[in-house]
């Protein structure tokens, strides 16, 4: 399929010229030289006139004004089915002759018979768009003509408008079966496709055994069916083109969505997918086929456009359709679309597993236009190989090449048992079922709260856009989803300096595709990008989680980036911003921010990669989003140093101030024991990643009156630090160490050059205790890590240890 569309790309460069020489490119397919010769019958209307048998069909044709193009003004097909096969049609309808057929039912059958351009059989067998001498890979593949024929203008009701316009159908495409059809899916990936299956399995009302085409090989006299009618006389050459008997009329298809919204069994998928209408405002249309009245066009966005007669076109407002059909004849003659609509019965009952607990009883108008989307084009089918090039065939679903088109789901129903109607249809084919083909795999995962409550509606939008739903659906994961509210996220502070707050807008609440979630950039409100609500939702979803034994304590990794993780303690959760403003500061804040977790796993039909939580806070509650400032930046300032750091003192003195402050800064206010990590990492602008090991205040106490932090004369705070400052990337961390994380032993090396050394550092030997981790020093004493989770920085996690580490001559040696 790739190939095929990298034909209309070139196509598409020289559409200038296919429109200006439109007529005498299709002229190709009227041989002017036969024509010029006594073989012509004359024109089509004498010709069948003086038969006698085509009395119906003249009436038609003169009734509905098309006379004198039969008569031979304008370049035409023309399927001329004779009286015994009008006699078929009234039977079918109750009609006893042309008079008793409505206006316009007459009107569009009579011009579903009259084609543009002019074919010869051997033409509709093997009809190229881009010119008879073409590469021949796809004979057969195009199967669709334009016809003359299309429905009445009708009032809908336009949804972002909240009144009726006037919508313009355009002309019908009429398909013809040919062997070549068929055999092109034998020739491209498959096989078995026969008419016999395929075309009698859609139009068996007609007759049994109406295919007969099955030993056509090549040479042999042409063989092609007209939709519902069979071809007695070919190519007949008449004046103005080439004539057609056919033994039946040929009724006028109609489109997938007109076929489902006729049928009451299929009411409430036509009526979903209709919220996903797009009445287009066309300008060329309205000037030019509509007398200047406004004409729209029924299209969808965001799925199929079902409704519309063009495949692979999509107009937009001043765009001439002659124009883009002109440049897109390939697409136009050879792609279908595929519905697999799913009865009222599967429908309510997919409604009452997922959405009636959230919406109430049937209330499809108030569903969320995401999770619908997700269901209406899990229905819609496409072929595995080549996507939507020619009709998707029951003997392709038969041999489990049909797929949906959006997931790419095997689709394994049985089209003899498990379809309970079904239609070719002028732009697709239409599969009625009993059962949903797919239900939508966010509703499995932990993405499935997202999909199901509409509270929720603006964490799946900023999942939608930042492109992870795919990540969370993965089997072989197991992932910890916490739910923000839509008033938490309205709470949550984005943009530079997290100075604003995100806003849900919502222009046209009656039509799909103006949902946005936005911020205030000073000047006006600018959409959320895709990073930025990435990383809202990331932060909020974990893949791996560790119990702190003994405690009622958890720790969970985000799926934001390495090194950011989220902390539990009962029912509260924390994100490392969140815990270092609770925790980080003089002592434990008001209880009023937290934030509780309420598990929904065992509440929904079925979650298959993991645990689904919702947040719960008070009015002013957020999202759970990580600390973004580094440690570096705050260490100077008191005020943000966690709350271990303060108010000790020994006699007179604050060791906070002595001690801590007086090592990070020195007499110009710069960061002192930083300028010594960067010296001893390559002398670069910036801090690697770190870990630091901060002393307790009584252990700042002992460190003190251990001498192992002054002389007794002076503070050698500021030579002792580095050791407390370990190196994530010379350590080989690939994440925090945490108790119960399962790694074991590992040796932790600092940012401290060892005495008369060149290139080794100081090292600290790290053991998981399962309920805490200990440190020993050089000398081999044991240090506890009084806090499992620690506070986490961006540059750095901060762990606050009970006792002084020894380094011995290491301790307070001046750094080389």
């Amino acid at each position: 399929m790739r190939s095929i569309m990298k034909k209309w790309t070139s196509l598409l460069a020289s559409a200038f010229l296919l429109f200006f020489l439109s007529c005498n490119e299709m002229d190709k397919y009227y041989d002017n030289d036969r024509h010029a010769t006594s073989v012509s019958v004359g024109n089509a209307w004498d010709y069948l006139e003086s038969r006698g048998n085509f009395t119906n069909f003249l009436a038609a044709v003169q009734k509905v004004g098309y006379e004198d193009l039969v008569r031979g003004k304008g370049l035409a097909t023309i399927f001329a089915p004779d009286d015994e096969a009008f006699q078929k049609y009234f039977a079918r309808h109750g009609y006893s002759s042309v008079n008793d057929v409505p206006d316009a039912e007459l009107s569009n059958m009579v011009t579903y018979h009259l084609l543009y351009y002019s074919f010869n059989a051997d033409r509709f067998m093997e009809y190229r768009p881009e010119g008879t001498t073409a590469d021949d890979d796809y004979v057969g593949l195009y199967f669709k003509y334009r016809t003359r024929s299309r429905d009445a203008n009708e009032m809908i009701e336009d949804p972002s408008k909240g009144k009726e316009v006037e919508v313009l159908h355009q002309e019908k495409y009429i398909p013809v079966f040919t062997p070549n059809l068929y055999g092109w899916y034998n020739n491209h990936g498959s096989s078995g496709s026969t008419g016999a299956v395929n075309y009698n399995y859609f139009y068996d009302s007609y007759g049994s055994d109406l295919w007969q085409g099955d030993n056509w090989v090549a040479g042999n006299e042409p063989y092609f069916r007209v939709s519902n009618a069979g071809v007695k006389e070919y190519s007949i050459i008449t004046d103005n083109g080439y004539l057609y008997v056919l033994d039946d009329v040929v009724e006028p298809l109609k489109t997938i969505y007109q076929t489902i919204a006729a049928d009451d069994n299929f009411s409430t998928f036509a009526h979903a997918y209709d919220r996903f209408k797009d009445l287009t405002y066309n300008e060329y249309l309205s000037l030019n086929y509509n007398n200047r009245d406004s004409a729209f066009l029924y299209q969808s966005t965001g799925l199929p456009s079902i409704a519309y007669e063009r495949t692979s076109l999509t107009i937009s407002s001043g765009e001439s359709t002659s124009d883009m059909e002109a440049t897109l004849l390939g697409p136009l003659s050879s792609n279908t679309l595929t519905v697999f609509a799913p009865s009222n019965q599967a429908m309510e009952s997919f409604y009452t597993t997922y959405w009636e607990p959230y919406y109430g009883v049937n209330n499809w108008d108030s569903i969320k236009f995401t999770p619908l989307l997700a269901l209406m084009g899990e229905q819609v089918g496409t072929h595995r190989l080549w996507a939507s090039a020619g009709p998707l065939l029951p003997s392709e679903i038969s041999k489990g090449n049909a797929v949906t088109a959006v997931s790419y789901t095997p689709i394994t129903i049985d089209p003899a048992s498990d379809v309970v109607t079904k239609a070719f249809c002028s732009n697709g084919t239409l599969y009625g079922v009993n059962s949903l083909i797919s239900v939508p795999k966010y509703f499995s995962y932990v993405t499935a709260p997202a999909f199901m409550n509409p509270k929720y509606n603006m964490f799946l939008l900023l999942m939608a856009r930042s492109g992870v739903l795919d990540l969370y659906t993965a089997e072989t994961q197991t992932f910890y989803a916490f739910y923000p509210s839509d008033d938490m996220l309205k709470n949550t502070q984005v943009g530079d300096g997290n100075s604003e707050t995100l806003i849900y807008e919502n222009a046209q609440p009656n039509k799909y595709g103006y949902e946005d979630i936005t911020y205030s950039d000073g000047e006006a409100t600018v959409s959320l990008g895709m990073a930025a609500s990435a990383r809202i939702v990331r932060s909020q979803v974990c893949d791996n989680m560790i119990e702190v034994a003994g405690s009622d304590e958890k720790i969970y990794r985000t799926t934001y980036s390495t090194f950011n993780y989220l902390y539990q303690k009962g029912d509260s959760i924390f994100s490392t911003a969140k815990y270092n403003s609770h925790y980080g500061f003089q002592g434990a804040q008001d209880n009023n921010d937290m934030i509780t977790i309420t598990e929904m796993t065992s509440d929904l039909p079925e979650v298959r990669n993991g645990r689904v939580f919702s947040l719960d806070g008070e009015k002013s509650a957020t999202a759970l989003m990580p600390e973004e400032r580094s440690f570096e930046e705050i260490s100077p300032n008191q005020s943000q140093i966690p709350w271990e750091f303060l108010e000790t003192t020994a006699g007179t003195r604050n060791f906070y101030q002595t001690g801590i402050a007086g090592s990070l800064n020195d007499s110009t206010g710069r960061l002192q024991v930083y300028e010594t990590i960067k010296a001893h990492d390559g002398g670069g602008t910036t801090v690697p990643r770190y870990i630091v090991f901060a002393l307790s205040n009584q252990a700042v106490v002992d460190a003190w009156a251990d001498r192992i932090i002054t002389n007794g004369r002076n503070n050698l705070f500021s030579r002792y630090m580095p050791n407390l400052f370990v190196s994530v990337e010379r350590s080989r961390l690939i994440d925090y160490p945490f108790p119960g994380d399962g790694m074991g032993t590992r040796t932790l090396y600092t940012f401290k050059t060892k005495t008369n050394t060149e290139g080794e550092y100081t090292s600290i030997q790290l053991d998981d205790m399962g309920t805490h981790l200990q440190l020993t020093d050089s000398k081999g004493r044991k240090v506890k890590v009084v806090n499992s989770f620690p506070y986490i920085y961006a540059d750095c996690a901060v762990y606050i240890i009970d006792s002084y580490l020894d380094f011995g001559d290491d301790n307070t040696s001046t750094v080389q």
